[in-house]
């Protein structure tokens, strides 16, 4: 959810359970819309690890092919939509901005762009600082 001020509360975690697994929940509020998040994370020795999301009941598996590395959404019956590569669009970015001349929107979109990297820095740092740790007890 794009927008102004973006923020979390109501933050409850679990305390990792034997196998290290731990549940976050919290409200992610910005630019006047919020919404309920639930994070499962799970310890994996596997490569690459499993991940999957859940919107409004909807749920879409990441599939990573092995060999090449091409990434897809599967959803449950199986059906596949294949994802662009985020690396390749990075470093496509990135080679258009050194082409690019230092134009004053080119400033104001770097400037937004790391205003965005550090909102989402502060917004995981208080998920990390919220979230019990294995030495400690529940919150």
């Amino acid at each position: 959810m794009p927008g102004e001020d973006p923020a979390i509360d109501s933050v409850r975690a679990s305390p990792p359970d034997r196998s290290g697994a731990l549940s976050l929940r919290f409200r992610y509020r910005c630019g006047g819309r919020a919404c309920d998040v639930a994070v499962d994370l799970s310890p994996a020795a596997a490569q690459p690890r499993r991940a999957v999301l859940e919107i409004d009941g909807r749920t879409a598996r990441r599939v990573v092919e092995p060999g090449s590395y091409r990434l897809s959404f599967a959803a449950p019956d199986e059906r596949r939509v294949p994802l662009g590569d985020p690396l390749t669009r990075l470093v496509a970015a990135f080679v258009a901005a050194l082409r690019a001349p230092e134009a004053e929107a080119v400033r104001r979109s770097r400037h937004v762009r790391a205003r965005e990297i550090a909102q989402r820095m502060e917004l995981l740092g208080a998920l990390v600082r919220a979230t019990p740790h294995e030495h400690e007890e529940g919150p």
